[in-house]
């Protein structure tokens, strides 16, 4: 029912709300200047060690707030209808550095650059599993047998994104710094990787969305056969 819809998004926001709160009490109150404090640090058994280096700290809360808050901004898409994958990445988009590059000052940039390179260990165990699923679910008889198929897919498809990407970021190069500020042949080098960035897909986003609409059949398996082969 729409009203049961209604109740189970506000609750889900006021967790949100309520989860944003304390990690920008906890990201303030870390980042305060307390001036010059000798403090010595000692292990268990009282040898002294030296201070973790920055971001290593606040890498785990920030583990731990993409977490939790992923999921509650994951549930609050899936309310209004959409994939929770699309929660999950809006949620990384707000509460990650680069909207803070580019927007200084934004308030939600609660993960630093520094916490963010601790994050890669985390980020290389997702993409080895990712990995394995999705080798998991790909079939060598069904892709010999549908052979043809994917092989039309990716010889349309590709060609066409990788020359309409390359196209677009060629005749925009005025419009765009970076293009523009760069020598012809360089910013040419440019999109053309941007192309090839374009034409490939994630597994994890194919797998995230036939677990979530439980789809099966020859098309759903068709896709992911294609997202791998990219």
């Amino acid at each position: 029912p729409a009203r049961m819809r209604v109740g189970h998004a506000g609750g889900f926001l006021l967790l949100m709300v309520g989860l944003l709160l304390i990690a920008w009490v906890v990201d303030y109150q870390g980042s305060g200047d307390a001036g010059p404090v000798s403090i010595e640090l000692l292990d268990a058994i009282g040898h002294p060690f030296q201070e973790p280096p920055a971001g290593l700290i606040g890498s785990t809360t920030g583990i731990g707030l993409l977490l939790i808050g992923g999921w509650i901004m994951g549930h609050l898409f899936s309310i209004i209808r959409l994939p929770q994958i699309t929660g999950y990445l809006v949620f990384g988009i707000l509460l990650g550095p680069g909207l803070g590059l580019v927007a200084p000052g934004w308030p939600l940039s609660l993960i630093s650059m520094a916490e963010l390179q601790y994050l890669e260990l985390v980020e290389g165990l997702a993409i080895g599993l990712i990995a394995l699923i999705a080798g998991a679910e790909i079939k060598i008889g069904f892709i010999r047998k549908n052979s043809r198929a994917i092989t039309q897919i990716l010889g349309i498809g590709i060609p066409i994104i990788l020359g309409g990407v390359f196209g677009l970021l060629a005749l925009s190069r005025p419009l765009v710094p970076f293009l523009a500020e760069a020598p012809i042949e360089q910013a040419l080098f440019l999109c053309l990787v941007v192309g090839t960035l374009a034409v490939a897909n994630s597994p994890a986003t194919v797998i995230a969305m036939f677990n979530e609409t439980g789809a099966t059949g020859r098309l759903p398996s068709i896709s992911l056969s294609t997202t791998v082969c990219k």
